[in-house]
């Protein structure tokens, strides 16, 4: 028996810069407890049932990995985040603390 290639497409995907606050998260995502919420409503779903405060906290202290990036679609000009809605709401957490829901605050020692 043959041992198994794993195929890797990823690096024959095209590839773009964006900034953090042009992405969108994915309303349709699977993790959501509803879809097509709006994006406030992910956000608050994204940190009360899918721990995005332990992604925040591991970027953090860990720093980003650029080896993972966010998988993202463009549609009609718009930048919507298919693969890794929890780290890109991390990123927009780090950037507009007032985002993440109430209660949910982290504080960073400095």
């Amino acid at each position: 028996m043959s041992a198994k290639k794993i195929l890797n497409y990823q690096n024959a995907w095209a590839s773009k810069i964006v900034r953090v606050d042009e992405l969108l998260l994915d309303p349709l995502n699977i993790r959501l407890e509803q879809q097509g919420w709006a994006q406030d409503e992910i956000i608050n779903d994204l940190f009360a049932n899918e721990d995005a405060v332990q992604i925040l906290r591991n970027i953090y202290e860990n720093g980003y990995y650029p080896d993972e990036p966010p998988v993202v679609i463009k549609e009609k000009a718009l930048y919507y985040v298919i693969d890794g809605n929890r780290r890109v709401v991390s990123l927009k957490a780090m950037l507009t603390p007032g985002i993440a829901p109430r209660g949910t605050a982290v504080k960073f020692g400095r």
